[in-house]
This record gives C-alpha cells, structure tokens and sequence, in this order.
C-alpha cells in the first residue's frame, strides 16, 4: 500500500481537543475536504466526526438491493484516488470500500471519530473558534472540539427520520411497508408482488434488482420518467484503461465522461424535442416490439426538468 507523502499515520488522539478544521461526516465530501486540506497545509490539524461506524456517508446507509451510483462512477470519484474498477457505474458496497481504502491510504483514517454525534455548534467572537459539541454513541460521554474553521459534510439527507410521504389507508395494508433509506437486512422478497413508489434514481435502481427473485414488480410513477440506458461497463473505456498507466487513463476517461454528461444536458436543455426522440428511439430499440412506449415511457415534461435517469 502507499500512503501519500502529507498523510499523518498518526494514532487517533483523545476525543476532544482544539483543531484547525473540524470536519462533521466522514462521506465523500468529508473525506475530501481532508484530502485537500493537507494537500494544502500538511501542518494543519484537523479532526473528521462521523455519528456512524464507518466511513462512507450515504454509500453506507444506503443498503437497499441493486443501489449504485446514478451517475458515471468516474465523475463520482476523487480525482487524487484514481477509480481502478472496470465499472462505468459502479455498486453502493465497491463505492464505500473505494472510500475506506482511499482514506488508509491517504493517511486520513486515523483523523476520524467515529460514533460521534454532533449536538451543537457554537461560534465565540472573543477567540474566533468554533465549539462543537459531540456525544460518543458507544460510551454516552460528551467532548468538545474546537476549531478556527468547521466543514460540513454531512450532507442533506435526515437519516434517522427519512421523508415519508402520507398515504390515506397504509394502516389497512396488510402487506410490508418498506421505506428505501432503512432497508432490513433479513427482508424476503423471493416470490412475492411488489410495488415500488416513484421514478427516481433509486427506482430505477431498485425495480431492476427486485425484479430478479420476486413474483412480479410494478413501479406506480407520477408522471414516467426519461430513462436512458448506459452499459454497466463501457467497452470504449476499456482499450485505455489497459494500454495507459492507472492515473493517465483515469484521468483521460474522468474528462471524457464529464464531457459526455455534460454536452447530455446542454442538448438536452438547448434541444428538448430532439432529446425527447432520441430517448424515445433507444426505449423502442430495446423494449419488445409492439411495447407501448407513449404510454410508459413519455413524461409531461422536457428533459432534465427533473432528472434524466
């Protein structure tokens, strides 16, 4: 393994203490903001809180079948840990693995806090520092940490408490209600019917998985969507991949991918009915003939108005 020539192997200190930075997730933008930070500075002191038992943020909570990223796994990842899987989109658990091993190898592993839930955060104009208070999860004591700066990275998502919209009657259903975001790991779907709520990045993600062991999946949608299919490992990638060192060829598809995705939502925005037929094409191109594409595939509005799946 090699570690970066700023990271601090250092074992983790004391809870508490006073900080340069104090840093509250330990998730992709968590894990980031340190990188950069001691690429910077490699003298400044900073300390990661993280309320969860390992790293990966989101990628770790999120355990529902066939989650994975929703976009090109090459935009997603950090540009100083070069992505090494052949994936153009990639699983939820490689995403947190690539994440944890990023952070060893870096030397950012030994910064972070973990079942460590921050209570407060205050700020003092005498001193100019940030207090924040945190509550150890493990032991229920409580520490302070101070810091001239604090960086959230917690992201927007309420983890204990999910959206969960009203449905007049879901007392009555004598089925599972399963909401996406607490996923039990022991629930059997083998066989049964089921029905997925809303079109989102985790519908299309989740029907697909589902679809595999249950009887029969339906996806009841608003409004369908606009779903675009890209194959899970892109063949184009892989003769530079092979032929170019890690960090060269990562680098060449990281700029390609970004360039793709975003000339996607300039034609899309610039052009919306040219975009609305080429999605349109590839849905009949791949569904059975005689499928009825207008009526499932062909939403009451333009294209990225909300997002392309």
């Amino acid at each position: 393994m090699t570690v970066s020539p700023h990271a601090d192997t250092r074992p983790a200190e004391q809870p508490g203490g006073d900080y340069d930075v104090v840093i509250i997730g330990a998730g992709i933008s968590g894990i980031g903001a340190a990188y950069r930070l001691a690429e910077a500075d490699p003298s400044t002191r900073y300390v990661i809180l993280e309320r969860r038992d390992r790293i990966g943020g989101t990628w770790d909570l999120f355990r529902y079948p066939g989650v994975r990223s929703d976009s090109s796994i090459f935009s997603l990842s950090w540009p100083w840990a070069p992505w090494k899987g052949r994936e153009y989109v990639a699983d939820g658990d490689q995403i947190r693995d690539y994440m944890e091993d990023a952070a060893r190898e870096h030397g950012i592993h030994p910064h972070i806090r973990f079942h460590t839930t921050v209570t407060s955060a205050d700020w003092d104009s005498n001193t100019d520092t940030w207090t924040v208070n945190a509550t150890d999860g493990s032991t229920g004591t409580s520490a302070s940490y101070r810091g001239r700066f604090v960086f959230f990275g917690s992201g927007y998502y309420n983890y204990d408490d999910p959206y969960t919209p009203e449905f007049p009657g879901i007392g009555d259903f004598k089925g599972t209600v399963v909401h996406a975001q607490h996923w039990p790991d022991d629930l059997d779907y083998t066989g049964k019917r089921v029905v997925v709520i809303g079109s989102g990045a985790t519908a299309v993600s989740l029907v697909p998985a589902l679809a595999r062991t249950a009887a029969h999946v339906t996806m009841l949608q608003r409004s369908p969507g606009y779903l675009f299919s890209m194959p899970r490992v892109a063949p184009w990638m892989q003769p530079i991949r092979k032929l170019l060192p890690n960090k060269v060829s990562y680098s060449i598809v990281r700029t390609i991918s970004l360039a793709f995705e975003k000339v996607v939502w300039v034609f899309a925005r610039g052009l919306p009915t040219g975009m609305k037929k080429l999605v349109r094409w590839q849905n009949t191109k791949l569904l059975p003939a005689g499928y009825p594409v207008e009526r499932d595939f062909k939403p009451r509005y333009n294209p990225w108005d909300q997002r392309l799946c």
